[in-house]
């Protein structure tokens, strides 16, 4: 848990270099061009994995929350444990 918003931070900064490689291709430059092609193949493989690499938790999937809870030692949050009976499958979330 200690570098979750890596993957946010990945996709702000491919934004703002595609961001400068679109201005510098307007501006007829050429210089940038394959730096814009692998910010926007970053940007899409970054948003794709924030928001398909958990699993989602909900009462229809299956996913029902124990009694289990206790505190996350490398970021000191207190944690919920989720299992799903159908799978065997446990989760583990940030109690909110």
């Amino acid at each position: 848990m200690r570098h979750r918003h890596l993957p946010h931070a990945l996709t702000i900064v491919a934004a703002i270099v595609l961001v400068i490689a679109f201005v510098n291709l307007l501006s007829g430059g050429r210089n940038f061009r394959m730096a814009g092609i692998t910010a926007a193949i970053v940007i899409v493989l970054m948003l794709f994995e924030v928001q398909h690499y958990r699993p989602k938790i909900s009462a229809r999937n299956g996913w029902q929350r124990t009694n289990e809870r206790f505190l996350d030692p490398e970021s000191g949050e207190r944690t919920d444990v989720y299992f799903n009976p159908k799978t065997g499958e446990r989760d583990y979330r940030r109690t909110r």
